[in-house]
């Protein structure tokens, strides 16, 4: 077992009171794990050197306690992945339990140098979620960490993964090394980020050492940052690694003095405790026998089937245990609705049934149940405890508040403070913002006494009347699953559709149990419950089996008390909720609201007129649980329960104004110009324009102002087919442009006519139609030219995909003159940094590349590049598309390693802006299947072109040209091969395509005849030999 005991020798009988466990941090240049655990602490390095854990420190200061290493391959934990580190924290865990399993609540201090005290961490976390190792939780008494990177409890992976690479970085690992790009990630850390190890933190006293001299985990890297006196922060004067290695000279001297006195510090607290909890569970013991009640849930709401929660129950028992006597702690269940938060306080009492003396379970709808509750409970004391009289004599409200009263006095009493108080429903709390009727004060109902533990659950956000934690869904699809199964009584985890049912009903308990019960009930199949969801969703819900464990009957009741409320507080805030129902539940924002501003009506201004009004209206919706904070964006997002709850109130049948509200805030938010973060932009709003599709075929002649409907609803679909486009959609992208443009040219002198004409001009260039897409720009330049002059941008845009058109047609003199002039507009317009002028530059780099200029190609692109990423960042689409080109570029001079870093940037970069199947990652795929080929690497090219010929699969080329391209390099690869039959049908292919798309005289189209000829001779070669032979063997 890989626990060293140090002090005393293991043969010496001694009586000891504390065990302290050394942990060694990472391991330098692969050195022994044995020898650097004593070289952590021993001076010298060897088996010569003295190790003061057990020479200097028991002699001293800790004469009661035992001593022990631990020993394991630090390079092992730390370099691989989360997993690891966590069987390896499991590992020490076990270790200790084994050792101390004569005393398993003997004190136990740690002492950690470096990243050993990341593991210590995560030990303690593991322990506190594994009841096997709950004896070394609560038996820890003090951790004291050398040089360990808190990173002052900044809650960041990134953060703290830094640090703690940098320190795998001073022991001359490289910088390629696994353990350092594990550290760097910070995935290891994960746990030690959460509220609940803060929480845990205040169980133990701290002690924080760290370096004077050098600068590998500085002061505020190595320390928590805790308040007041709970963390004892001291310099040593020591470089990092020698912060817990002591000998002879003065300064060794003065550290190890600073050392072993802190330790003797929390070795004597130790002590003090053990002293002082033998004597008091002696008396505790012997007092709670009299406040002792038996386990009964007789009011509560409880039910058969709990799944899931391990995380919320964590949560609570990280603030409610251990018990301490000296204080009261009170934890605070929040959440929505129908979410569980009564079931979890039920779990959670069920499950430490043994940890209290009493548990009373109060219903706290109103003062009124929480008075009878009270009572109820009350007839469980000892007949000594309470007056007879009053329990058996009217229960008015005289004798309500004298049973309360006289239960507060036995709650109150000395000695009984091991009781748990669970308040459920306190959902009309007395707050500043809630203006109901017969709200109350939770508090004035809570033990004088500071003493005993209380559970509160409520749908508000804001009461702070304790420990807050949000309950929310069901985080995995089988404890779903699970439940639905359990309250169908039916085996439908195999049905195909019921993971469409649990997508759609979101983790949701009650919505859960609700389905479950209906198909128990029915026996009908999933898909049918599924098609009565969608068409009627009201009617199922009000004939769905009641649950008895949910008082309130069906799952939208609590939803609806909660829209009338906040509509008597703020009409907007509710209208704000009704609108809700003509957008999709997971992404809403204050920009995508701003852009339909105009001709907005009156309340929805004033909600988005400031981000301080409409903060406050969705502060109402949050106040109620209605709606959640995204943390990964400034969105809010409803769940699809509530969001189907809203759609049938307020969207059935639609209401003309708030779906054209709708369009004109999804239409008008999509950005045609490039800008830092659009394709993020893009993403959340594909999931409004879906939304707002399925409303439009209801929605015919809502409007009294037919022409602003018309160009609303034209805006919509020509901003859906920008998003097609960019997804690569180019069919369904048409199919929105051309509904667009007919709209449009119902007002002939409408502004944006020639836009969607030179969109479509795009498109048609993509789709590989030049001659379709020639016709549009002519026809989008004539007009732009006409009214708005020749050196508009809209005219030099269009100026500019001229050149892009007569490149593809071989016309590059043509391309030049367009490219020459788009660019001498854009810089005189807008400067040499704008977007367009850099789209400019970089087609002029792609034009001096097929002109076989080089030099001057790489110039361009340089200067694109360099442009872009100032602009836009290293990840845009813009700047991708000339790391792209800079790629092809380097091919074509040779640079064939460079080429391949370019085109894997591009390629990492496209697949997270647009998927795996755009085409713009499909091109470059391509490259790096033509790149790979031409280094000789065949089955690398093959694996590419593979990759491509699946997505064709899954999707139908958007593209001919860019299909066809594929088979002519196919065709290429093939003959590399070695196999002519194969290659001469892909140039086959490729031909015909070409000739069909581009004509017979492009340069395509040529290229692809010349390499099926050479096949077709190469066959017609082979045949006249084998022919030959023939005849040669018959004159034999």
């Amino acid at each position: 077992m890989p626990l060293r005991q140090l002090y005393p020798a293991e043969d010496v009988n001694k009586e000891s009171q504390v065990d302290i466990i050394a942990v060694h941090g990472l391991n330098p240049r692969s050195k022994d794990d044995e020898e650097h655990a004593w070289d952590t602490w021993r001076t010298p390095a060897g088996d010569d050197g003295r190790i003061w854990l057990k020479d200097d420190l028991p002699k001293r200061y800790t004469s009661q306690a035992r001593i022990f290493l631990w020993v394991y391959n630090s390079t092992l934990v730390y370099g691989k992945d989360r997993g690891q580190f966590i069987d390896k924290a499991n590992d020490l865990l076990e270790a200790l339990r084994i050792e101390r399993r004569q005393d398993p609540n003997r004190p136990l201090i740690f002492l950690a140098h470096s990243l050993g005290g990341i593991l210590v961490q995560q030990a303690l976390v593991n322990a506190h979620n594994n009841a096997r190792y709950t004896p070394i939780r609560t038996s820890t008494t003090g951790l004291v960490f050398f040089g360990t990177p808190h990173d002052g409890g900044n809650k960041s992976l990134v953060a703290l993964g830094s640090v703690a690479a940098r320190v795998a970085s001073t022991l001359h690992l490289q910088s390629s090394n696994a353990v350092i790009e594990t550290l760097k990630s910070g995935s290891l850390f994960t746990d030690l980020l959460d509220e609940q190890w803060r929480h845990q933190l205040e169980s133990y006293q701290l002690v924080s050492f760290w370096e004077g001299i050098g600068n590998t985990v500085p002061k505020k890297s190595a320390t928590f940052g805790l308040s007041g006196t709970r963390e004892n922060i001291i310099e040593l004067n020591a470089e990092h690694s020698d912060l817990c290695r002591f000998g002879g000279s003065r300064r060794d001297q003065d550290n190890f003095k600073l050392v072993a006195s802190n330790i003797q510090d929390l070795y004597d607290a130790a002590l003090e405790r053990t002293h002082v909890s033998l004597a008091n569970d002696s008396k505790h013991l012997q007092g709670q026998e009299q406040f002792q009640l038996v386990f009964s849930l007789a009011a509560a709401p409880e039910i058969d089937y709990f799944v899931g929660r391990a995380s919320n129950l964590v949560s609570i028992e990280s603030v409610l245990l251990p018990f301490t006597a000296a204080e009261r702690k009170v934890v605070v269940l929040h959440g929505l609705g129908g979410i569980g938060k009564s079931q979890l306080a039920i779990e959670f009492a069920k499950k430490h049934r043994d940890d209290y003396s009493a548990i009373l379970w109060l219903n706290a709808k109103t003062e009124v149940t929480l008075k009878q509750s009270f009572a109820t409970n009350a007839r469980r004391l000892p007949k000594e405890h309470l007056n007879q009289e009053l329990l058996n004599g009217s229960q008015n409200e005289e004798a309500l508040n004298a049973i309360l009263r006289e239960m507060k006095t036995w709650l109150g009493l000395r000695g009984n403070d091991k009781w748990l108080l669970i308040y459920d429903n306190v959902d009309n709390p007395k707050i500043s913002d809630n203006k109901r009727q017969h709200a109350y004060d939770v508090r004035s109902y809570f033990p004088e006494a500071h003493q005993g533990s209380i559970l509160v659950t409520t749908r508000w956000k804001t009461p702070r009347i304790g420990r807050p934690i949000e309950v929310t869904k069901l985080s995995e699809d089988e404890e779903s699953v699970s439940l639905l199964v359990q309250t169908s009584g039916r085996s439908i985890e195999e049905d195909p559709r019921t993971k469409d049912l649990i997508r759609k009903l979101d983790g949701l308990p009650l919505a859960l149990a609700t389905a479950g019960g209906y198909l128990g009930l029915t026996g009908i199949p999933v898909s049918a419950y599924l098609d009565h969801y969608e068409a009627s969703w009201l009617e199922l819900q009000r004939t769905s089996p009641s649950l008895p464990s949910y008082e309130d009957q069906t799952i939208y009741s609590t939803w609806n008390l909660s829209y009338i409320y906040i509509r008597k507080e703020n009409k907007s805030a509710a209208k704000l909720l009704e609108l809700w129902a003509y957008f999709d539940n997971r992404d809403l924002w204050y920009d995508l609201l701003k852009a339909g501003e105009d001709e907005a009506p009156d309340w929805f201004v004033d909600i988005i007129g400031t981000k301080l009004a409409f903060n406050s209206a969705i502060g109402k919706l949050r106040k109620h649980a209605l709606i959640e904070k995204l943390t990964e964006s400034d969105g809010y997002s409803m769940h699809h329960c509530v969001h189907a709850w809203v759609k049938t109130f307020w969207c059935t049948p639609v209401e003309g104004q708030n779906v054209k509200l709708a369009l004109t805030c999804v239409g008008e938010s999509f950005p045609f110009k490039p800008a830092p973060g659009d394709w993020i932009k893009k993403q959340r709003l594909s999931l409004h324009f879906e939304r707002c599709l399925q409303l439009l075929p209801q929605w015919v002649n809502k409007s009294k102002d037919s022409r602003k409907s018309e160009d609303c609803i034209s805006t919509f679909f020509c901003s859906l087919g920008r998003l097609y486009h960019d997804q690569g959609k180019l069919t369904e992208a048409e199919s929105m442009y051309q509904r667009a443009l007919a709209g449009y040219e119902k007002n002939s002198s409408h502004r944006y006519i020639f836009a969607t004409v030179n969109i479509l001009g795009i498109l048609y260039w993509d789709q590989g139609k030049l001659t379709e897409a020639g016709m549009m720009y002519q026809r989008a330049l004539a007009g732009y030219e006409k009214a708005s002059g020749s050196d508009h941008s809209s005219t030099l845009d269009t100026v500019n995909n001229l050149g892009i058109l007569y490149s593809d047609q071989g016309n590059l003199t043509g391309a030049a003159l367009m490219y020459q002039r788009a660019l001498a507009g854009y810089e005189k317009a807008s400067g040499s940094d704008h977007s367009s002028t850099l789209d400019t530059v970089n087609n002029l780099g792609v034009l001096y590349s097929d002109q076989g200029n080089l030099t001057g190609a790489a110039l361009m692109y340089q200067r694109a590049l360099a442009g872009y990423e100032k602009a836009f960042g290293r990840d845009h689409t813009s700047t991708l598309d000339t790391v792209n080109n800079l790629g092809v570029l380097y091919d074509n001079q040779g640079n064939l390693k460079g080429a391949e870093s370019m085109y894997q940037r591009a390629l990492a970069g496209y697949e997270k802006a647009f998927g795996r199947d755009h085409t713009s990652t499909l091109d470059t795929i391509n490259n790096l299947g033509v790149l790979y080929r031409e280094q000789g690497k065949l089955t690398e090219a093959e694996s590419m072109y593979q990759r491509i010929l699946l997505s064709y699969t899954r999707n139908s080329p958007p593209n001919p040209k860019g299909q066809l391209d594929l088979f002519y390099n196919m065709g290429l690869l093939s003959r590399e091969a070695k196999n002519f039959d194969r290659a001469k049908d892909f140039f086959h292919q490729a031909h015909e395509g070409y000739e069909k798309h581009l004509g017979s005289q492009n340069a395509h189209t040529i290229n692809a005849l010349e390499e099926l000829n050479a096949e077709i001779e190469r066959d017609s070669r082979r045949t006249e030999r084998s022919d030959g032979e023939g005849e040669s063997m018959e004159t034999d």
